[in-house]
């Protein structure tokens, strides 16, 4: 079994040395390989609690001072504690992972579908994935390192990805590694086309995975389409294609072809849109995540409520996981009908509160012609109803140019 005895014991003398360490170290009595190395860990550790750690005490627990002594006798310095205790860990993680390698092939053999296997497959590796990453201290020296590195970095760069909206992010910033943004509003109001529209801008330099849970991959090209040759979407779509419209098609899809966005078509639920990310990421790259759409994803939780629940928080992990925006279509629920100003608000977020605690922001689509035919068809507002990064909020003006079908700043 792979196991190291030597950092086990140095560890447990430069514990004895400076008890101090046992109130800073990630550990676990099971990380422990040595029997004896356990027991006199679990002990500092009961010691540490109500008074100082030494020999005494904590062979008072145990009855093995023989065995302190003998770790003391190795270990001049407690200087190197941290060093032991990271290879202690280690070796941890490393007898872990063999383990997980026979739980897998338990599940292999098993009689559970393949979807379920492999996401609980999943759900052991991130989960060993998360002991392996632990969050140090940091020192305000470090502190200071740090920041004032990022801060040179920023002089010369914008971190987060632009939403093509100047106004959108002045208040936001843009689109954030590691944060879930949410984009929602009623059936019909254009949610697919803008989101559309910021990843195939941001595709334009970036590669971009966009994930369709319901329009499909020829509807999608049409509305790509339509911005790309400035061809009615009506036009595109009945076809009898006129010599120029049929050229213009054939140059943008040139066009289309030399960006950067992907599509993916198909994953009903979080498993699945996670194999398809870890496919982009390990293919091609990947700088953004774009789904469509929330309420499509299937979770055989026991009711609607706790299956958007369990989605929304995995959205979340997957955020942290890769390290890249996630923006997220949602709809919103018919609360928005019944008040007089129908402009959403948070509550009016689709089967799950969740979907509020767990978003770093959250955007709502509106137009006033939605529900009036009397109403300017241009106007819209894109109304930041959460942003986590900044507190700002607010209510942004856009225009809606139907034939183009893409929204601009008014």
């Amino acid at each position: 079994m792979i196991s190291n005895r030597e950092a086990e014991i140095g560890l447990i003398g430069s514990l004895l040395l400076d008890g101090s360490l046992a109130k800073t170290l990630e550990l676990e009595g099971d990380d422990f390989y040595e029997e004896d190395c356990q027991q006199a860990y679990l002990a500092i550790q009961k010691v540490a609690k109500s008074g100082g750690v030494d020999t005494l005490t904590v062979a008072n627990e145990i009855g093995r001072s023989a065995f302190l002594s003998e770790c003391i006798s190795q270990t001049p310095t407690s200087l190197h504690g941290q060093y032991y205790a990271d290879i202690v860990k280690d070796y941890s993680l490393h007898r872990q992972l063999i383990t997980l390698g026979s739980e897998l092939d338990t599940l292999g053999n098993g009689d559970e579908s393949i979807s379920e296997a492999i996401g609980k497959a999943q759900k052991k590796l991130s989960d060993l994935m998360k002991k392996a990453t632990s969050d140090e201290i940091i020192t305000p020296g470090k502190l200071t390192e740090l920041a004032e590195e990022r801060y040179n970095k920023l002089t010369r760069t914008q971190p987060g990805l632009s939403t093509g909206i100047p106004k959108l992010d002045d208040i936001c910033g843009g689109l954030f590694r590691g944060e879930l943004i949410i984009l929602a509003g009623r059936p019909g109001l254009g949610k697919t086309t803008f989101g559309l529209q910021m990843a195939k801008d941001i595709a334009v330099k970036k590669n971009v995975l966009l994930c369709s849970l319901e329009m499909s991959v020829s509807s999608l090209t049409d509305k790509l389409m339509v911005g790309i040759t400035g061809k009615p979407a009506s036009v595109i779509r009945r076809g009898n294609y006129s010599d120029d419209t049929l050229d213009k098609l054939i140059l943008g899809l040139g066009s289309l072809s030399e960006g950067n966005l992907y599509i993916s078509h198909g994953a009903r639920n979080t498993t699945q849109l996670r194999g398809y990310i870890e496919k982009m990421m390990s293919g091609y790259g990947c700088s953004a995540v774009f789904v469509d759409h929330l309420q499509m994803f299937m979770d055989k939780a026991k009711s609607r409520y706790e299956a958007i629940t369990n989605i929304s928080s995995e959205l979340q992990t997957m955020t942290k996981e890769f390290d890249i925006p996630i923006v997220v279509l949602s709809q919103l629920s018919r609360a928005v009908e019944i008040r007089a100003d129908k402009r959403p608000v948070l509550s009016d977020l689709r089967d799950s509160g969740s979907i509020e605690q767990d978003a770093d922001a959250v955007w709502f689509l509106y137009r006033d012609s939605y529900y009036s035919d009397t109403a300017s068809r241009e106007a819209a507002e894109i109304i930041v109803a959460k942003n986590r990064a900044t507190g700002v909020t607010g209510k942004i003006q856009l225009k809606w140019d139907g034939l183009k079908e893409r929204y601009y700043q008014a």
